[in-house]
């Protein structure tokens, strides 16, 4: 049969494993279950991106120095059927609503302990931060590893300090990255007063084991190394929001790498234009070897608007990429008081803007284009209202933003982004909000599951706090109908095709939150498995 796909006509032959035809520039081509063979020079190497072959029920992989590729990319577009497919499957139905799955508590928890109010998840296991735990004294602080084990979310370990000591804060913020957690405490006392610190743990499988405590390689009193920490992979990025290298807390962040036995420090990062009580530091996140830092006091003229710096790394250096604005910022918006980065999108909140009312906040999202940082959207509550401090925190994974506030019983929001456009698509709220919760102080998100901290939850005493987990599973139950029309059929693919043109959300069949060409060889995986009624 043929299939006319973005200009191409390709001949599947059930007969045989393979697949010939000519591509949209008239080269010819066959496709083989075991490779594929190429004739013609425009069939292949107009494009640095090749679709990789992998093992399977598919294709067997194959290097990109070899013409064996599964597709080709022309101007940005995919113009090469390169697939065989079995025969059609009927599709499940599709639903999208984000469920609560867990509320977490900490074990031994107790009021004022605050637990939730710093909270980051990563695949299977979240970190929850207890900044105000007792166990070593008053506000020493403790952090909650979980883990989802497929049924349930339980309590894995109670991380504190080695060297834990009272008002240390340990856990007022925290991140985690596979099986490194990091815990920022920036009331810690080993260089002066508050000069802060930051510890690694790592979880061997069975245990978490304190890996390293991060310090500043010149530390001061008062400089609250630690009040915001980032990670991804090897990498870390600790806040250190007064610190006064550009005048009195203005702020900086540093950055530490992991070379598989030690963590070192391998940056210090300021602001260009860091001046006093920019509080640069505030925030900080990283993704793929770009950090994202936050300067909530930042002044454009003479007004306090706020700005988000990005830094990228060039082999061992980090280098200033870009300064942030809000187009439409004002005096004390506090745009910076959260960031997130996810691969080349940045979402920085802005919790004090007044669109919809005093403190009503808001949240901007960037897009680096390969050159530049272009502003992409403001996003707002479709219920704002003044107070609700939308903005405070924010997190991003894909295709998907969380967006929390921090007022009374609060809430968060979930945006997805369809390939042209942010929209809002739920709003979470605890199962039994109550008054003064502060559910949405503290949001992640990763793939489809959200974590949002309620630090003012009193299940075990006033201000003892919880954490909530939510699924957001809202791909459709049979992934590969990209159409959604019940089967799977050739139909499915030229709608996959769109997707990928279009970078939507259905491209992303291997679940790994990025629209790429390694998600064509998951989409046959998909299909070639089929759905259940």
């Amino acid at each position: 049969m043929n299939w006319p796909i973005a200009g191409t006509a390709m001949r599947i032959s059930k007969a045989s494993p393979s697949a010939t035809g000519r591509d949209s520039s008239g080269s010819d081509a066959e496709i083989c279950l075991r490779g594929i063979r190429v004739a013609g020079s425009r069939a292949w190497g107009l494009c640095s991106r090749t679709f990789p072959v992998h093992s399977g029920r598919t294709f067997n992989q194959t290097t990109r120095r070899r013409a064996m590729r599964m597709g080709m990319m022309q101007c940005g577009t995919f113009v090469g059927l390169m697939a065989a497919f079995g025969s059609a499957t009927p599709a499940a139905g599709q639903t999208c609503s984000p469920v609560q799955i867990a509320k977490l508590l900490a074990s031994d928890g107790a009021p004022d302990d605050n637990f939730g109010f710093a909270v980051a998840v990563s695949g299977d296991a979240a970190v929850i931060g207890a900044y105000r735990d007792d166990d070593g004294g008053m506000d020493s602080g403790s952090a909650y590893i979980a883990r989802f084990d497929g049924v349930n979310w339980t309590e894995e370990a109670k991380l504190v300090a080695s060297d834990t000591s009272p008002d240390d804060a340990f856990g007022r913020a925290v991140a985690i990255s596979g099986d490194v957690a990091v815990v920022g405490a920036w009331g810690t006392n080993d260089n002066g007063i508050d000069s802060g610190s930051a510890y690694v743990f790592r979880f061997d499988g069975s245990t978490w084991n304190q890996e390293a405590e991060l310090v500043a390689s010149d530390p001061a009193a008062g400089d609250f190394f630690g009040n915001a920490v980032a990670i991804d992979g090897d990498t870390i990025v600790v806040g250190s929001v007064w610190d006064d290298d550009n005048g009195s807390k203005s702020g900086s962040a540093y950055i530490f790498h992991y070379d598989g036995t030690t963590w070192s420090q391998q940056a210090k990062l300021v602001a260009p234009d860091g001046a006093m009580n920019d509080w640069f530091g505030s925030s900080v996140a990283i993704s793929n070897g770009v950090a994202l830092i936050g300067a909530r006091f930042h002044a454009h003229g003479t007004a306090s608007k706020g700005s988000a710096y990005i830094f990228r790394a060039k082999g061992p250096t980090w280098v200033f990429e870009d300064e942030l604005l809000a187009g439409d910022g004002s005096a004390s918006d506090n745009f910076g008081q959260s960031v997130a980065i996810s691969n080349d999108v940045a979402l920085i909140g802005a919790y004090a803007d007044d669109d919809d009312g005093n403190l009503s906040g808001s949240a901007y999202t960037f897009r680096y284009n390969g050159t530049d940082w272009m502003p992409e959207s403001k996003l707002t509550a479709s219920d704002a209202s003044a107070g609700q401090q939308f903005g405070y925190s924010v997190s991003i994974a894909g295709f998907t933003a969380l967006i929390g506030t921090n007022t009374d019983s609060g809430s968060a929001y979930v945006f997805r982004f369809d390939g042209s456009s942010w929209s809002e698509e739920s709003k979470l709220v605890a199962a039994d909000g109550a008054a003064g919760d502060f559910f949405g102080h503290s949001v992640s998100v990763s793939v489809d599951t959200a974590l949002v901290g309620a630090f003012g939850d009193g299940d075990l005493g006033a201000g003892s706090g919880s954490a909530y987990v939510f699924d957001l599973n809202c791909l459709p139950d049979c992934l590969p109908d990209v159409n959604a029309d019940g089967m799977l059929t050739s139909a499915d693919f030229s709608a996959w095709i769109a997707t990928f043109n279009a970078g939507a959300p259905l491209c992303d069949q291997n679940l790994d939150g990025v629209c790429d060409p390694s998600d064509f060889a998951a989409w046959i995986a998909n299909f070639n498995a089929g759905c259940s009624k």
